[in-house]
């Protein structure tokens, strides 16, 4: 959709005029990974077309077909701004599973994001033990691939 597109590409502009008109559907996902405009405005780190759609009260609990959210993605693509802005919002999931099972701070770990990771940490509510389907922990993930900062960083 247009506003799918705007917010992918962090038009703001674009996003606003769209929006005026009453006829944009926040929640429209695309159909080959089910993705919505605030997975892509997050995947992409464009904060500003976060704030305009959560502004206009989008679902923050939306999922792709993997079970991910934006907080996810942002995690994941190492995104520390667009991260921070996701754990904000009071009511975002920390802690959200994907199909994998694996949460946000699993991800970033799994990653190598050490900024990311320790953003993450910083929230009391993120579970530093959970366990993917695999039986993997941010730990275990960090500590084979190498990632030594994060395995400091999960010990603290």
């Amino acid at each position: 959709t247009a506003l799918m597109l705007a917010a992918s590409n962090g038009n703001v502009k674009v996003m606003h005029l769209l929006l005026a008109t009453g006829k944009v559907n926040l929640e429209t996902k695309e159909s080959k990974y089910s993705r919505s405009p605030l997975f892509w405005a997050a995947k992409n780190n464009h904060d500003l077309a976060i704030e305009v759609l959560l502004s206009n009260g989008v679902n923050l609990d939306c999922t792709d077909k993997f079970g991910r959210t934006p907080l996810h993605i942002a995690s994941w693509k190492g995104h520390e701004s667009t991260t921070k802005l996701l754990l904000g919002i009071r009511s975002i999931n920390p802690n959200s599973r994907d199909i994998f099972k694996s949460t946000p701070l699993l991800v970033a770990a799994r990653s190598g994001r050490e900024k990311t990771v320790k953003l993450l940490l910083e929230n009391n509510n993120v579970d530093i033990g959970c366990r993917d389907k695999f039986g993997q922990t941010p730990l275990t993930w960090a500590a084979r691939k190498g990632f030594s900062t994060i395995v400091e960083l999960l010990l603290e």
